[in-house]
């Protein structure tokens, strides 16, 4: 599963959305970017797991650059919060190859 990230932590208006989680820069270090960026969890995706998607995929595994089990967690609880409010998310499958019209 992936989520949208994005290192322009600038945004419109009084409030972020509640569909952004900020990283601040400890935080970003321990998830190996060396600055901080916002996750939007209402973009979140399946990616096969092959070389289309992972370049550097080795034996089957991608490789870890940073791991932060909170931020996992923090973005977990918004996007079960999202769904309790009512907020739309819509998966997007990319594992599963598109039907075929015929």
């Amino acid at each position: 599963m992936v989520v949208y990230t994005s290192s322009r932590v600038s945004f419109e208006g009084s409030r972020r959305p509640r569909q952004q989680l900020y990283v601040d820069q400890p935080q970003a270090g321990l998830l190996g970017q060396k600055k901080p960026f916002v996750i939007d969890a209402s973009r979140v995706a399946r990616l096969p797991i092959n070389r289309d998607y992972f370049p550097d995929l080795r034996d089957g595994s991608v490789p870890t650059r940073g791991q932060d089990p909170r931020c996992a967690r923090a973005v977990v609880d918004r996007i079960r919060d999202l769904i309790a409010e009512g907020f739309v998310v819509v998966p997007v499958d990319l594992t599963t190859p598109p039907k075929s019209s015929g």
